[in-house]
């Protein structure tokens, strides 16, 4: 695994299914989540030195007060990667680190949304002979958790469904700052393009959100 500045992280970004009819998804950058102690991937003597959630930094600590050093904005984890290749000659291939990261997480996320459209974005997914949604058409903010390896690799390891929006750090509160109005503005436009009878598929990617996947 690639560490952060000798600390073991992993990223938390963001997923909107803004329509189940047509499924349309839009991809967003997030944080870093970085654990406090250093790591070493061959000590297990200390548990928060392997979970980067902050809840279980801010049990180990008893207190917030380390919550910005808890995570770190993808401004700060370009800056990083861009000195991180440049000391590794046999990454000088890749020439922007950041968007090389960010397009492995976009295409993950969509291949996520496409392999699961029919069992939880659908309305007519069921489950038990129970349908899991009512709604002729409906969204879902998603969060998705990714790591890294020292060939600078993606790896997903988790994706939820209502994840956390934390204001507990600088970094997460200005991401959220921008996340979640674009939320709504993309939501205003998909229920402005049904009431005028315009195809949501034609959507393109609004503000800081990234269309990755339309039907």
């Amino acid at each position: 695994l690639l560490p952060y500045r000798g600390r073991k992280f992993d990223l938390r970004v963001y997923c909107l299914v803004a329509s189940s009819v047509p499924l349309v998804a839009f991809y967003h950058d997030g944080t870093l989540r970085i654990a406090l102690p250093k790591f070493d991937e061959n000590d297990f003597s200390s548990q928060q030195a392997h979970l980067t959630n902050w809840s279980a930094q801010k049990t180990a600590q008893g207190t917030k007060k380390n919550a910005d050093q808890a995570r770190a904005s993808f401004e700060e984890l370009a800056s990083y990667l861009e000195d991180y290749v440049s000391q590794n000659p046999r990454l000088s291939h890749i020439k922007d680190p950041i968007s090389h990261v960010r397009d492995q997480i976009k295409d993950a996320l969509a291949t996520v949304v496409h392999v699961f459209r029919d069992l939880s974005f659908s309305v007519d997914a069921e489950e038990n002979g129970k349908k899991l949604c009512g709604a002729e058409n409906g969204f879902s903010f998603l969060g998705g958790d990714f790591m890294i390896d020292s060939d600078l690799k993606v790896w997903i390891t988790e994706m939820q469904s209502g994840p956390g929006t934390s204001h507990d750090a600088k970094s997460t509160r200005e991401n959220f700052a921008v996340v979640l109005p674009g939320i709504f503005k993309i939501l205003e436009e998909v229920r402005d393009r049904e009431r005028r009878g315009k195809p949501i598929s034609a959507m393109q990617s609004p503000n800081t959100w990234e269309l990755i996947y339309n039907d």
